[in-house]
């Protein structure tokens, strides 16, 4: 068809009038020539319909593939979009490896300070164990010297009141006896106070007999206060007399 549409527009072309022709032709070779280029125009009618039809044909394929080639270019655009997208997404990937393998780094750092930590508390620990069962060792001797020591003080309290019971039936304290003013190197003779005490005040007409191992003053003198005289008897007969004349 585009064959014949090119031939159509060559005999065109070459179909110019000849006016020195036309005019030595005679009126049949003139019917008869028009009747062939009718003729002829009657077939090249038809190749410019079949022409034009084809044409139409091409628009229409034209017009496909241009609407083609817009879905393309809306597709080509999504391609762009899509591909940016995957940009992104490739840099936050990179991105989240590495933030990944920083946090995985100070992971392993806080597992080692963890562990160093632990060990560091077990010993402490350990230590802390050693010195608790040291003090428990120290407190439990204390606590057995303590109670050796309140042993040995009561078995002391029980010898002093012991002897205190016993020095008592052998001595005697006589209170309010008024300090006589120091003579000679020895000062006062308690011993000569005491007897003459109990010949003048008790009325024991014997008091220059009896026999005194010991006397003198308790304490350190004193202005206000005369101190007490404390005596210890020979015979156990006289400190029983003299313990029931002697007040209090």
């Amino acid at each position: 068809m585009a064959n014949q549409f090119v031939n159509y527009f060559s005999k065109r072309r070459n179909r110019t009038p000849n006016s020195s022709t036309s005019e030595s032709e005679s009126p049949e070779s003139k019917r008869s020539k028009n009747l062939e280029e009718c003729v002829e125009e009657n077939e090249d009618g038809d190749v410019i319909i079949d022409a034009l039809e084809m044409t139409g044909e091409i628009a229409g394929t034209l017009k496909g593939i241009l609407e083609k080639l817009q879905k393309l270019d809306t597709i080509e655009s999504s391609v762009k979009r899509i591909e940016t997208t995957m940009e992104n997404l490739e840099l936050r990937i990179a991105n989240l490896e590495t933030f990944e393998q920083t946090a995985t780094t100070d992971i392993e750092h806080l597992k080692e300070s963890v562990t160093q930590n632990e060990s560091k508390c077990i010993d402490h620990q350990k230590r802390c164990e050693k010195k608790l069962k040291k003090i428990k060792d120290m407190l439990a001797e204390l606590d057995h010297k303590e109670q050796e020591i309140n042993n040995k003080l009561k078995e002391l309290t029980t010898k002093d009141l012991y002897l205190e019971a016993y020095s008592r039936r052998e001595n005697i304290k006589f209170n309010y006896f008024p300090e006589t003013p120091s003579s000679g190197e020895n000062g006062e003779n308690t011993e000569a106070v005491l007897r003459a005490f109990l010949e003048k005040e008790l009325g024991y007409a014997d008091g220059s007999t009896v026999e005194i191992q010991r006397v003198h003053r308790l304490g350190k003198i004193r202005n206000e206060t005369p101190r007490p005289i404390l005596a210890r008897f020979l015979r156990s007969k006289d400190v029983e007399r003299f313990s029931r004349l002697v007040p209090a």
